[in-house]
């Protein structure tokens, strides 16, 4: 049987690979065995020490959902609180990330990515649909895209700002 790291050394090791939140941590160390008394003073002093500082944890991971995998806000902001951190701090990231990040440029990019062509123009549609049936067909591509933008965490204004529509051209039912 594997012999278990004492509970400082495991705690530096999770620490030295990447930033983790407070509750992220423990629930790690508690996964591995480690009783919960012994975590939580181990936690005490690395706060103290500054090797676990949430709100480094919140900006890191933030700034890389926002960079890497291109979330809107939204979706940032439900994943740092499911990470166990404070409203605070959860509230001062996103604070930060909105005066860094340009989200309608996001959302317009990835658009673009998912969506090359640009949305029909209903006067452009194949005239044998007729014109209740062009129109339906431009209703449903809007609606799909904007509902791609606000799973990602977008704003539905930011979505349609994206699309460079107004909330009168937006699909019924997406207002």
């Amino acid at each position: 049987m594997k012999q278990q790291k004492p509970l400082l050394e495991a705690a530096l090791a999770y620490l030295a690979r990447r930033e983790h939140g407070t509750a992220e941590l423990r629930r790690k160390l508690q996964q591995k065995g480690y009783p919960l008394p012994e975590v939580d003073t181990v936690l005490a002093a690395l706060l103290q020490k500054n090797y676990l500082n949430d709100q480094r944890y919140a900006a890191a991971r933030g700034s890389s959902r926002a960079q890497g995998s291109k979330w809107g806000a939204a979706k940032i902001r439900q994943e740092l609180s499911s990470k166990g951190l404070a409203a605070e701090t959860v509230s001062s990231t996103m604070e930060s990330l909105n005066e860094s990040e340009d989200w309608l440029a996001t959302a317009q990019k990835l658009l673009q990515r998912k969506f090359p062509q640009p949305l029909p123009e209903a006067e452009s549609a194949d005239p044998a649909l007729g014109r209740a049936e062009a129109y339906k067909a431009l209703q449903k591509e809007k609606s799909k895209r904007i509902s791609y933008l606000t799973r990602r965490g977008f704003s539905l204004q930011q979505a349609l700002q994206a699309l460079n529509l107004t909330d009168l051209d937006a699909p019924e039912g997406e207002v």
